[in-house]
């Protein structure tokens, strides 16, 4: 058994017995307040015919209580890695401090059920696995920089070739010295690529230059089209439902 297996199911036996004698020492509870964070945040990849195990019920989080806490307060669930107000990102799944503290106070309070009625509707899921991941087609690779030579509108970002907890930025330098910055991942989690859409998208005139700080760190996919075209990211306006999230599943917890 590989250690981190191991810390795994050291986690989920410590938990179950402490779930075997409940104190509970929080006003916080699953069908109040926790369970929010989870349908927000979570069960799209935790749900039944997910790509990760379901915590869509209490009977099913409730078990890896202390495991969740851990991941959570060290930002490795959900799986989002970017870093807030590096870039104006669409559907940003980071969980907020206030959240955090909400999961954590939680746990620490014994992870308490509280009554059902308060329980909010139930999320409806999609068949995601049926279809496969989309992605709109690459426009340019970088490993060090990339030099526009039209006028372009970025508006997606698929980092990869990432060391596991690298730090990576991505900058963008237009005509006249402007800097931009694009994207920032930060404790990069190799086993996920996702394809990182902008809120508005970034305009580059010709001659802007893209680069990756440090360089050769990473083999990012740029997603731009020509100035004042329609983004092939766009359905019905919106950029959401085209998100790619290719998850490559490892043992232990991960979203």
């Amino acid at each position: 058994m590989k250690a981190n297996e191991r810390k795994w199911l050291l986690l989920l036996v410590c938990s179950s017995v402490a779930y075997a004698h409940e104190f509970y020492s929080t006003k916080l509870t699953w069908s109040r307040d926790v369970s929010r964070i989870f349908y927000r945040r979570c069960v799209a990849c935790h749900h039944p015919s997910g790509s990760a195990f379901p915590l869509v019920k209490y009977e099913e989080a409730r078990p890896w209580a202390q495991a969740i806490k851990e991941e959570v307060l060290q930002r490795r669930m959900p799986p989002w890695n970017a870093v807030k107000g590096f870039g104006d990102l669409v559907d940003d799944r980071s969980l907020t401090q206030e959240e955090i503290s909400v999961i954590s106070n939680w746990v620490e309070g014994g992870a308490p059920e509280g009554e059902p009625i308060y329980l909010p509707p139930p999320p409806k899921f999609e068949d995601s696995m049926s279809a496969g991941p989309t992605a709109p087609i690459p426009s340019a690779r970088i490993q060090d920089t990339v030099t526009v030579k039209e006028n372009v509108e970025l508006f997606g970002v698929m980092p990869s070739g990432v060391e596991p907890n690298a730090s990576v930025q991505l900058i963008a330098e237009k005509p006249g010295g402007a800097m931009v910055p694009v994207l920032w991942i930060l404790q990069a989690n190799p086993n996920f690529q996702q394809v990182y859409y902008f809120n508005t998208d970034i305009p580059l005139p010709a001659g802007s230059k893209l680069s990756l700080i440090p360089p050769g760190s990473g083999n990012f996919i740029l997603y731009w089209k020509p100035s004042r075209a329609a983004s092939p990211a766009r359905r019905g306006g919106s950029r959401t439902r085209s998100r790619a999230v290719l998850p490559v599943l490892r043992p232990g917890l991960r979203h």
